[in-house]
């Protein structure tokens, strides 16, 4: 078995490549390919869409896309702002939109960050959305004492039985 070398190329061509081989007593023989490269390069930054304003606690699905110029499938990597980081999951074909669920516990404005990489390891930037949880309302009307208004204060109150009866 022989050495092996490789080499990385930075962009796409035909390249002639040269193997020299030298043996025990100093001869020497070539071999001459022309070799055909295709750059690999990184997917682009992934667009993020979904809700920007929303309540504490309660899951949101938000789409993640990301298309690689040379059309090979990607992972996916998302940073959500509260702590919560994702291992790369995928693979995904590329420029396919996935829905991803997640809910935030505190109130906060958070920036959700996500990466796309091919399945060849070229990793592209960051893509972002910045969200708010706003906190939960102090008052909340119990329907329970609501049905209740309405049923003893009909004539005081006509727009509460416009409104909610």
């Amino acid at each position: 078995q022989g050495e092996v070398i490789t080499h990385v190329y930075n962009e796409s061509g035909k390249f002639n490549v040269t193997l020299t081989v030298t043996d025990d007593d100093g001869y020497q023989g070539n071999i001459t390919k022309i070799v055909e490269v295709e750059a690999n390069y990184e997917p682009e930054a992934p667009l993020i869409n979904g809700k920007l304003k929303g309540r504490r606690g309660k899951e949101y699905s938000y789409t993640f896309v990301s298309e690689d110029p040379n059309g090979d499938d990607v992972f996916y990597n998302i940073d959500w702002g509260d702590g919560n980081v994702s291992i790369w999951f995928g693979p995904y074909p590329s420029d396919e939109q996935i829905i991803i669920n997640h809910s935030w516990a505190e109130k906060g404005t958070y920036i959700i960050m996500a990466r796309a990489k091919d399945i060849y390891g070229a990793i592209g930037d960051w893509g972002t959305l910045e969200i708010k949880m706003p906190k939960e309302n102090l008052f909340h009307f119990n329907s329970y004492i609501l049905s209740w208004l309405i049923e003893y204060f009909t004539y005081k109150f006509p727009i509460l039985n416009n409104l909610f009866g």
